[in-house]
């Protein structure tokens, strides 16, 4: 295999070719020894620290989220503008719901990535951005009538990180930057978070789960314990109805929300909250204050994509990338269960979404 350079604007990477090139290259970073770009990436990585930044990349595994720990620092930032910022342990949260959680059924690599840019310094700084095609089957127990939806959809990804030198765990991601189609959050969130088993999911988790969580300084564990409200309470109801009233998502300029009162966020968090109760404080329908002093799912931080990617990064998300990847726009929505698979024919998960 061999890498493919499309128009001077991006390369393809095919992923399998990774370990070739890193044992013909002896981990230059680590071997101090001259970095040479693979055939075809001479023009992206035209500096040795562009090089050792890319190599760096390919080693580190980020594609599995079993290697999270190491690659994540406890600091480190994913942000998706439109829907919020998520820190360390919530990376993985995220994730979790985007690729293959309750809403979503499976996430499948279509293709292999694309290399837009890579920059690199002395100080060991790398920056990466990434475009890849995904398909996402949302979970027809979730979505409105049963129906089946797939999402086929371009996603690009800024990557921060620092360069260890070490072979087993060679990169830090401090910060990374997610941007999706507007179009997956106006259009697809809605297909879910607006049915009435998303209402009595989260009316499940926020009624049965987080209540049961809040201990009175007053009484006991024991007899708070006994006040968890039964599954068809007049709690459930009223929650259901509170839910219901609340927009899918907000609006601003050309931009949809829904890390504001919104469904989305609260349905997004519910999810989060079945397993982790510091994340029940977001998805009370009053403002509530977690154990980090945040407010989640109250007021939308307003944060758009300009304020995270240049304006040759977005076009590049948008209008190139999409050709490149074989997909007509950077989001098709079928009402159909997705039929994409990678080369194996597995669903595999990954870090850039």
């Amino acid at each position: 295999m061999e890498f493919t350079m499309i128009n001077n604007v991006g390369i393809i990477i095919q992923l399998s070719t990774f370990l070739l090139l890193l044992g013909q290259q002896q981990f230059a970073v680590a071997e101090a020894t001259p970095c040479l770009p693979p055939p075809g990436l001479g023009n992206l990585l035209d500096t040795q620290e562009k090089c050792n930044c890319f190599y760096s990349f390919a080693a580190s595994g980020i594609e599995d989220p079993s290697n999270f720990p190491s690659i994540y620092a406890e600091d480190s930032v994913l942000e998706f503008p439109q829907v919020g910022k998520y820190l360390h342990d919530g990376i993985a949260e995220y994730i979790s719901f985007a690729m293959a959680g309750v809403f979503v059924s499976d996430y499948t690599r279509v293709g292999d990535p694309i290399f837009f840019d890579f920059t690199g310094s002395t100080a060991e700084q790398c920056v990466a951005v990434i475009a890849e095609r995904g398909a996402w089957n949302l979970n027809t127990a979730f979505t409105q009538d049963n129906q089946a939806v797939c999402a086929d959809v371009v996603t690009g990804v800024k990557f921060f990180y620092t360069m260890t030198g070490d072979q087993a765990s060679p990169i830090i991601v401090h910060k990374q930057d997610v941007w999706l189609p507007d179009a997956l959050v106006s259009d697809v969130f809605s297909l879910f978070v607006d049915s009435p088993a998303a209402a009595e999911y989260f009316c499940d988790v926020n009624v049965n789960t987080c209540n049961n969580n809040k201990k009175s300084p007053k009484k006991s564990a024991k007899s708070t314990k006994n006040m968890r409200p039964p599954k068809n309470s007049k709690a459930m109801e009223n929650c259901v109805k509170q839910f219901n009233d609340l927009p899918s998502f907000s609006t601003s300029g050309e931009f949809t929300y829904v890390d504001g009162n919104t469904k989305g966020c609260r349905v997004v968090h519910s999810f989060f909250a079945s397993t982790n109760d510091v994340h029940c404080p977001h998805i009370s329908f009053e403002a509530e204050e977690d154990i980090f002093g945040l407010y989640k799912c109250n007021e939308s931080a307003g944060r758009a994509p300009p304020d995270l990617f240049t304006d040759a990064e977005l076009y590049f998300f948008e209008h190139v990338a999409p050709g490149m990847l074989e997909l007509g726009d950077a989001i098709e929505i079928k009402m159909e269960a997705c039929s994409n698979r990678d080369e194996s024919g597995k669903s595999p998960t990954s870090a850039v979404a």
